[in-house]
């Protein structure tokens, strides 16, 4: 008789659990301008970067950004970071944000993103540069990445590079 009891409180679960299944609903994909606007809300943090971007734009966003630093450059207290983006960003009319973080360990966000078909560069405005001093190496966040990019005398860093 208890052999009944457990089939029918399994069959019981297994009916409950079934129709929890189909009546949950999938989480509704964010708009490109909601996510624009949460781009331009967004203040990721050095140090938490990778969670600061997932809790700001969305992890699901955030998984979907593809790229990879192709090439750099500082003129002065600017620097320029060029991307090759894929994927579901490389269609948006907006860039997510990556973070720098110079020698002297102040981070920058950054300040403007410009897009050329699968290419995105982002501009800095380092603050604090000493007039003719050139700057060595910055570390560079962006999603699923930290890497440090090491500029030559003229200033430029290249993926071909670094190789």
């Amino acid at each position: 008789m208890s052999r009944w009891y457990i089939g029918i409180a399994l069959l019981a679960f297994s009916a409950v659990m079934l129709w929890g299944i189909l009546t949950t609903e999938a989480p509704e994909e964010i708009s490109e301008e909601d996510l624009a606007g949460r781009v331009l809300r967004s203040v990721p943090d050095w140090a938490d970067y990778q969670e600061d971007l997932k809790g700001q734009l969305g992890a699901t966003p955030v998984a979907r950004w593809q790229g990879r630093p192709l090439r750099a450059q500082v003129e002065g207290d600017k620097v320029s970071i060029v991307f090759e983006v894929s994927g579901a960003w490389a269609e948006y009319d907006f860039a997510l944000p990556v973070l720098i973080k110079d020698h002297l360990g102040k981070s920058y966000r950054n300040n403007a993103a410009h897009r050329t078909d699968s290419e995105v560069e982002y501009l800095f405005q380092i603050s604090g540069r000493v007039e003719g001093t050139s700057l060595p190496w910055i570390e560079l966040a962006y999603p699923h990445h930290l890497e440090r990019l090491a500029f030559s005398q003229e200033g430029a860093w290249t993926a071909a590079a670094s190789k």
